[in-house]
């Protein structure tokens, strides 16, 4: 067996076993920017930024109480995503994902006794199994 075919082996030995070494030096980071307008709606502007590849992704934003959604925006539409009105969690998906960095917005109402906070976490994949990274979680004030 030629020197080649031994490390090549042994990479996907090393991955068979331990996946996540194969991609340590893959990273994901957010930046969360929130802007409140006076009339109770809350603007999220999520900046991702990514290393490596990914193969699919998807943002599940939680809603607290007397909140809903309103509308979303990206460079690349979602091939799945809530409905104005939709309260709770919502659930955004992606089949071809963004290219590094992207910024995704989405606009939320709040009503009288809207507290807490929104809660946002990203599942993407890489070759091995699903992924997460919780993004800061922006405050309901009213």
């Amino acid at each position: 067996m030629t020197a080649l075919k031994k490390n090549l082996l042994l990479v996907v030995l090393i991955g068979l076993i331990c996946p996540g070494l194969l991609f340590a030096g893959d990273t994901i980071s957010s930046t969360t920017t929130p802007v409140y307008g006076v009339n109770g709606n809350i603007d999220v502007t999520n900046v991702i930024e990514y290393s490596g590849k990914i193969s699919a992704m998807a943002i599940k934003i939680s809603l607290p109480e007397n909140a809903e959604f309103v509308s979303a925006s990206c460079d690349v539409s979602p091939a799945i995503a809530p409905r104005k009105g939709d309260t709770g969690l919502l659930e955004f998906a992606w089949i071809t994902t963004p290219k590094s960095p992207f910024a995704f917005t989405y606009s939320v109402a709040t009503f009288d006794n809207a507290a807490g906070e929104i809660f946002t976490e990203i599942n993407y994949r890489r070759d091995s199994g699903p992924l997460y990274h919780s993004l800061t979680p922006v405050p309901v004030s009213k």
